[in-house]
């Protein structure tokens, strides 16, 4: 039978090795349902040609039929790729795979054709039965000149390695979600698209002249490991769903947007890993310092690791780039291999590549090749580069080789949240090399940001918070002292002015001063967003949320705080919309408590917003133990109390303990309990007088005490310390507190003058709280705070 396209023996070559077709003759029974797909397919009678009785055995060059060379000249290759296929001394490998690699490339059409839709596909089309191991993807993918693009048929589910098989397999139970018969038909639609390519006489060479591509692009194995989770991301992400008003990107993206995808790590050695994430965070960094590029976060890049990923025109829709970023490295001992290319996502046109061979005698080789790349992609894409640009990209870091390493492995502990471990390899940085600014100022982001947090976004912190103040201080006096002029020092110089000195105008007026070098820059946006919150300035807040989220938009950090300062302004389903954004990026217990709170706020409705956050109540967290308190389920709130500590409040176990038996009218523990908290809490204040959590837990403990003189005067110190107009957030939670203490020492209309006054600024109080929550049962049977439930409140 002759080919669709004369000059060809077949339409199809079908490759496999004989052991994949024994048992299930899994091979043959696929043959058979691809020629039936096949007939649906194409009008004509399309010729496929497959031996059932193919050499296999190693080293059999001296049985090659002479006739092969004619069979493999076909439009389409298909090998079955196994574990046993890729293996370089085989038959199918040496003298069917390879073979027609080189024969196709040589003939009319080369090995890579345009599609009709103005894809590129390669007419090698693997079927991938088995997840290949680092060594045989790489193998596979040397030959093919870029990444597996083929159809899998592979069986997934924890500890399970085979092909996918046409009758046994439910997709149900496959972690692929997978249909063998849909399978098939993708594999006989992509030989109709390679076809249509092959046959369409406008067609375009994959190889467009003048493109500069300086080595057969690699792009290294990615493990494949599908998330259920990531997929429905990936489909929202493509349907717009992580659009943002007002900010979202048009269907023009921006001329020069890029996104570099995770580093491959060749290295033999795993634990290399850490040193091939810092090449390609440098590499990222030199870019984000262009203004002239979009560059997004790695943040965002890292989604795309360690899964079986879309292809990198459906990357860069996804994340609203036209470029993509990638690499891979080599390392052993002191020799280092990297290979960088730059990608026209939208087409798959490979624009520049290089590889870069070094040992690294010192630091300066490494910070070399990381500038070079920059400058290079800059080059290519004519961005426009400022000579301050060129400085900042060219500048070195440090000239101490130890130090540098050990300042990677910190940021690799950093990155998977090892805080002490990060801590030590900062330390030990610092140590070989008492000038490295960059060590010096993560070393001070994780001290500060334990002590503004209390230490409880630090999930594997486990010591104490007290005077990390003064330690990240210190290492940013230095750093002011080594380079004060860099805009990382005077970024972090910002953040410390409102963590630790809530010098708001301050901070905001260094972080304008360094913005032209921060455009780039999520982290940026974030603390200024931040800052205006605390400040009040809600609109400038929310648009600089929105500018994180669109550098770094699978980050679910930026949605969770766009989230908060939509619910203090009670744009309550904003709120609850970015919340499950977050969410679904990335379950944690602040966006889940975020929902729960914000539907309490907007529907009043306990149960329906424990439906929505999807929380379970057999786990004792904060939000479970809120949903008992407002069913006035008050005996499990004796279940399992702890000290809680943040940067809003200090809840001392006795003082939960005290609160449960007031609600309970267990006068006598009441008031046990709350003795044992204003014994501590009257410590704690003479270490800390300045520390306004301590007065309005105090507050509360003289409250369940029934010394509501007291309870009153240390409720009115926490907002004297801090009050609404220096913390829009923070000084608006200690009003509510004052204003619940009043409702308890019989003070109805000084609590109903504070709700009247904080209703219409923004907060974290409403109408259908005051309907649900406890604490308001006092009043609700008074003619003005019933009239108060009855009036609409607009946020000024």
């Amino acid at each position: 039978m002759s080919s669709l396209i004369p000059g060809y023996e077949y339409d199809i070559f079908i490759s496999y090795r004989q052991k994949d077709n024994r048992g299930e003759r899994w091979v043959s029974e696929f043959v058979e349902a691809l020629k039936t797909e096949l007939e649906s397919a194409f009008k004509e009678e399309i010729s496929v040609y497959f031996d059932i009785n193919p050499h296999d055995g190693l080293l059999e060059t001296h049985d090659v039929d002479a006739s092969l060379k004619d069979k493999l000249n076909c439009l389409v290759f298909i090998p079955i790729i196994s574990r046993t296929y890729c293996d370089p001394k085989s038959f199918a490998w040496q003298h069917e795979f390879k073979a027609f690699i080189e024969q196709a490339s040589k003939d009319q059409f080369g090995l890579k054709i345009k599609l009709p839709g103005g894809n590129v596909a390669n007419r090698v089309l693997p079927v991938q039965i088995h997840e290949l191991d680092t060594a045989d993807r790489k193998l596979v993918e040397n030959e093919l000149g870029g990444i597996i693009r083929g159809i899998e048929f592979i069986y997934k589910e924890p500890g399970v390695n085979r092909p996918l098989m046409a009758y046994e397999d439910h997709p149900d139970n496959n972690l692929n979600k997978t249909f063998y018969r849909n399978q098939v038909n993708k594999v006989a639609n992509a030989i109709r698209e390679i076809i249509l390519g092959l046959k369409n006489p406008g067609r375009e060479n994959f190889d467009v002249p003048g493109e500069t591509v300086k080595e057969k692009p690699s792009t290294g194995s990615r493990k494949i490991k599908i998330i259920a989770g990531f997929l429905i991301l990936l489909a929202l992400l493509s349907a717009g769903y992580f659009i943002i008003p007002g900010i979202s990107r048009s269907d023009e993206q921006p001329e020069k947007s890029l996104a570099v995808l995770p580093f491959i790590n060749d290295s033999p050695d795993e634990e290399n890993t850490y040193f091939i994430n810092g090449i390609m965070d440098e590499v990222l960094n030199n870019l984000q310092k262009i203004k002239d590029f979009r560059v997004l976060s790695r943040t965002s890049s890292e989604h795309y690791r360690g899964k079986e990923i879309p292809t990198l025109p459906k990357i860069a829709k996804d994340l609203g780039v036209n470029y993509i970023v990638e690499g891979s490295g080599q390392k052993y001992g002191n020799k280092f291999r990297l290979r960088v290319q730059l990608i026209a996502a939208k087409k798959e046109k490979h624009l520049w590549g290089e590889t870069y061979e070094q040992e690294i005698k010192s630091t300066e080789d490494l910070f070399r090749i990381q500038s070079q790349v920059a400058v290079a992609i800059a080059n290519e894409l004519k961005a426009i580069v400022t000579p301050q640009e060129k400085d900042l990209i060219e500048q070195k870091s440090t000239n101490n080789s130890a130090a540098y390493d050990y300042f990677l492995q910190g940021r690799q502990f950093d990155s998977e949240l090892k805080y002490l471990e990060a801590i030590e390899m900062y330390s030990k940085a610092i140590e070989q090399d008492n000038n490295y600014v960059n060590a010096l100022l993560a070393r001070s982001l994780i001290y500060s940001r334990i002590f503004f947090t209390r230490g409880t976004e630090y999930n594997n912190y486990s010591g104490d918070w007290k005077g990390y103040d003064k330690l990240a201080k210190a290492d940013l006096e230095k750093s002011i002292k080594i380079n004060p002029s860099l805009p990382e020092v005077k970024l972090m110089q910002a953040d410390q002015l409102y963590t630790l000195d809530r010098n708001y105008d301050k901070a905001i007026s260094l972080l304008k001063e360094i913005e032209p070098q921060m455009s780039n820059n999520p982290t940026y946006y974030n603390l200024q967003g931040a800052i205006y919150r605390r400040m009040g300035k809600w609109d400038e807040s929310l648009q600089a949320w929105h500018k994180q989220i669109l550098l770094d938009p699978l980050n679910a950090a930026g949605y969770i705080e766009a989230a908060h300062t939509y619910r203090l302004l009670r744009r309550y389903p904003e709120a609850v919309d970015y919340f499950n954004k977050s969410k679904l990026i990335s379950p944690n217990p602040e966006n889940i408590s975020g929902i729960f709170s914000t539907l309490i706020l907007w529907k009043g409705d306990v149960d329906e917003a424990l439906r929505s956050a999807e929380i379970d109540l057999s786990e004792l967290n904060g939000s479970v133990k809120s949903y008992f308190y407002y069913k006035r389920q008050y005996d499990k709130l004796l279940i399992n109390p702890i000290k809680y500590e943040d940067q809003f409040e200090y809840r001392p176990k006795t003082l939960n303990l005290s609160e449960a038996y007031f609600h309970i009218g267990d006068t006598v523990k009441c008031r046990q309990y709350a003795d044992s908290a204003i014994f501590e809490l009257t410590r704690k204040i003479k270490e800390f007088p300045n520390d306004d959590r301590y007065y309005e837990a105090l507050g509360f403990a003289y409250g369940c005490k029934g010394e509501f003189d007291k309870a009153i005067e240390n409720m009115k110190k926490s907002i004297k310390i801090k009050p609404v107009k220096m913390d829009a957030w923070q000084g608006y939670d200690n009003e509510i507190n004052l204003l619940i203490i009043y409702i308890f020492a019989g003070e109805p209309d000084l609590a109903m003058d504070k709700i009247e006054y904080l209703l219409p600024i923004p907060g974290e109080l409403s109408v259908q709280l005051l309907k649900v929550d406890p604490a308001y049962d006092r009043l609700r049977n008074l003619p003005r705070f019933k009239k108060i439930l009855e009036t609409e409140y607009k946020t000024k």
